[in-house]
């Protein structure tokens, strides 16, 4: 199947000084040469299921990161399964933001939902006045963008959060973060200004193709060493050009910084109230939740104290991964996997059903 990947630069707020890189992928069908094609079209059409598949991603924030999953879950799905896919990138995660302000988690949390507002929610409401009120979003957050995607369903109205059909957390961050057994390594790191901004000024005087070129090659060649991390040259191709860039590196860090400072306990009130729409996926090995029994028993529990408790399987709501997927699922081989476990675990068994 052929897709229609477009790279969009979307304003964070009203006075849209700043853009924040967009990728929007959808199924084209070339009705030009082939009668099937024709008549699958115009099937398609009079389908009543309209789904979003909208991506949050994790720290790094690039949404090109996660352009070849939302192609496998495309390519694994049908349109009336999966219309068409976003992935809000974090504002200044991506080289060609040119946005040279840091944003902490909290901040990226506001764009997203001005995004949603400003971008997505009019088309729903169109269809929903049109009286064909069956679009529905699934948002898909991994890593912090799980926190993000509870955090979105907050602060929503009542009328907004009626076009999530699901939130999905992958690999989630969610709770104390810093004093994980990776944030604690991490975060005097990238808690220290003069090393943010030290890295960033030698990655500005390393920025030319030569070196490019070989950052790429090393990164492949390093990462061969993992069976679960290898990453093909496209993989390392990506993460070199949209991570090693000077104030990508340096706004990451600083949105890592407030993730290992500001992010104390659950918000159980949030999952609670939407615990029929938010689903949770663990890594057992993950080293940003860890001791991952304390997570797992944190979000049963306010999965099992709401008062919507007796409506869900608490087992189905909250799992542990099974596949040895890394934290990094969406580059790599485990692509494939991961888009599997998406599609035929909740899309077709639980959001679709």
């Amino acid at each position: 199947m052929n897709k229609i990947v477009e790279e969009l630069y979307w304003p964070i707020d009203e006075s849209e000084k700043n853009k924040t890189c967009v990728l929007h992928i959808s199924r084209h069908f070339n009705t030009a040469n082939n009668t099937n094609n024709i008549n699958y079209a115009k099937k398609s059409k009079k389908r009543k299921t309209q789904t979003i598949f909208i991506v949050i991603p994790g720290n790094p924030g690039a949404p090109h990161f996660y352009q070849r999953l939302i192609c496998e879950l495309l390519d694994m799905t049908t349109d009336s399964e999966i219309l068409e896919a976003y992935c809000l990138g974090h504002t200044g995660h991506t080289a060609t933001d040119n946005v040279f302000t840091s944003f902490s988690f909290i901040e990226q949390t506001e764009h997203k939902i001005f995004l949603l507002r400003k971008q997505i929610f009019p088309k729903l409401l169109d269809n929903y006045y049109n009286k064909n009120n069956n679009a529905t979003i699934v948002l898909c957050g991994h890593s912090i963008g799980g926190w993000i995607c509870i955090d979105i369903m907050r602060q929503l109205h009542e009328m907004e959060n009626e076009f999530i059909k699901a939130s999905l957390c992958l690999f989630p961050t969610v709770m104390h973060i810093g004093a994980s057994p990776n944030g604690q390594k991490l975060g005097p790191l990238i808690g220290n200004k003069w090393i943010r901004e030290s890295s960033a000024i030698v990655l500005n005087c390393l920025r030319n193709t030569c070196f490019q070129k070989c950052l790429i090659n090393f990164v492949h060649y390093m990462q061969q060493n993992d069976d679960k991390m290898s990453m093909d040259y496209e993989d390392a191709s990506i993460v070199v050009k949209q991570l090693f860039h000077p104030y990508v590196v340096r706004n990451a860090m600083y949105m890592g910084d407030t993730e290992m400072r500001l992010m104390k306990g659950l918000d159980a009130k949030t999952i609670e109230k939407h615990v029929k729409k938010i689903f949770f996926y663990y890594g057992p090995k993950d080293g940003w939740t860890q001791p991952i029994s304390k997570h797992l028993q944190s979000v049963r529990k306010a999965v099992v104290n709401s008062k919507y408790s007796d409506d869900v399987d608490v087992n189905q709501m909250v799992r542990v991964d099974t596949h040895e997927l890394p934290h990094a699922c969406a580059l790599g081989p485990t692509v494939k996997l991961l888009a599997s476990v998406i599609v035929d675990d909740y899309i077709r068994d639980l959001f679709l059903a």
